[in-house]
C-alpha cells in the first residue's frame, strides 16, 4: 500500500484559507492586494484612528475590510484589523502588516478619561471581582489621582503586557509608533502603505483618505486641545506629564519600568 503523509488540520485550514484567499483576490482583479493586509492595534492605541481609513479604504477600492477574531476571518477578507493584536501568524494565508505601540503613560492617561464615559460592555458590566460594581463604577467613585492609579493596574497594564509580548522581529509586519504617526502623519502612512505593496495611485487616494481623518478634520481642534468626554479627546504625545503625581510616577516604574525600556521609551528609571 502507497504510503501518505496525512497533512494536520492546522495545515489544511491554513491553505484552504490560502486558496480561498488567492481566488476572491483573483475575482476582485489586478487592483486587489496580492496578500492579506493585517494591522495589528491595541486598545487605545489609535484603533478607531485606523479603523475608519482601512475601511474606506476598503469602501473605495472594492475590497473587503474584516475586523474581529482571527478565528472568523472569511477566506475573501482583503484587510483584517485585529484591535488587540490577538494572532496567530502561522494560521494566516500569505500577508503583509503593521502593528501599532504608544507610550504606556500616555494609554494609561488617554484610558482612565475615556473609561469614565464609554459604553463598551467590558467596561460597563458589574463583575464579582469588583464587588457588584463595574469597571467604569469603580473608576467614577475614585478622585483623579487614585483613579489614574486603578486604570493603571488595571486596563492599560493588560495593554503594556501585549505590547511586550509583541514579537518585533516579524519581517513581514512594519513597526510604528502613535508618536511618529502625530508627528507626521503623512509621512509614516506613506511608508505603511508602500509596505503593504499598494500602486503609486492607491498610495494618492490612500493618504487622501488619512488626511480626511486626520484629527483635525474629524474634532475640528488641534492635537493637544482636550475635550472631556469625546473618544478622541486629546491625541497629544506625552500628556501623561500634565497628569502624573509623584505617586503615579513610582508606581509605573514598579509596574512599568523594564517595558518603558524595553519598548524604547526610556533608557533607564530615572525618567521623572
Amino acid at each position: 500500500m502507497e504510503h501518505r503523509t496525512v497533512k494536520p488540520a492546522w495545515w489544511i485550514s491554513q491553505k484552504a484559507r490560502a486558496i480561498g484567499y488567492r481566488a476572491a483576490a483573483t475575482l476582485k482583479g489586478i487592483d486587489a492586494p496580492k496578500t492579506l493586509i493585517v494591522h495589528a492595534g491595541h486598545h487605545k492605541v489609535g484603533t478607531l484612528w485606523f479603523q475608519r481609513i482601512l475601511r474606506t479604504m476598503c469602501n473605495r477600492f472594492g475590497w473587503r475590510y474584516f475586523t474581529g477574531d482571527q478565528a472568523h476571518l472569511p477566506a475573501s477578507a482583503h484587510v483584517f484589523h485585529q484591535n488587540h493584536s490577538r494572532l496567530d501568524f502561522d494560521g494566516l494565508p500569505p500577508y503583509v502588516g503593521s502593528h501599532l505601540i504608544r507610550d504606556p503613560r500616555d494609554i494609561v492617561i488617554s484610558g482612565y478619561f475615556y473609561h469614565l464615559g464609554c459604553g463598551e460592555s467590558w467596561c460597563v458590566t458589574p463583575r464579582s471581582k469588583f464587588d457588584g460594581k463595574s469597571y467604569q463604577d469603580v473608576l467614577r467613585s475614585l478622585g483623579q489621582e487614585a483613579g489614574i492609579e486603578f486604570e493603571m493596574r488595571h486596563s492599560a497594564r493588560n495593554t503594556f503586557r501585549a505590547m511586550t509580548k509583541w514579537n518585533f522581529t516579524n519581517e513581514n509586519m512594519i513597526e510604528i509608533r502613535y508618536e511618529d504617526l502625530v508627528e507626521d502623519e503623512q509621512e509614516v502612512f506613506r511608508g505603511i502603505f508602500r509596505h503593504y505593496g499598494l500602486t503609486t495611485d492607491q498610495i494618492r487616494k490612500s493618504l487622501e483618505i488619512v488626511q480626511s481623518f486626520s484629527f483635525e478634520n474629524v474634532t475640528k481642534r488641534y492635537v493637544g486641545q482636550a475635550k472631556a468626554g469625546a473618544h478622541l479627546r486629546s491625541g497629544k504625545v506625552g500628556q501623561w506629564r500634565d497628569h502624573f503625581t509623584d505617586r503615579h510616577i513610582d508606581l509605573c516604574k514598579d509596574l512599568y519600568g523594564n517595558g518603558l525600556i524595553q519598548l524604547g521609551y526610556e533608557m533607564d528609571d530615572k525618567w521623572s
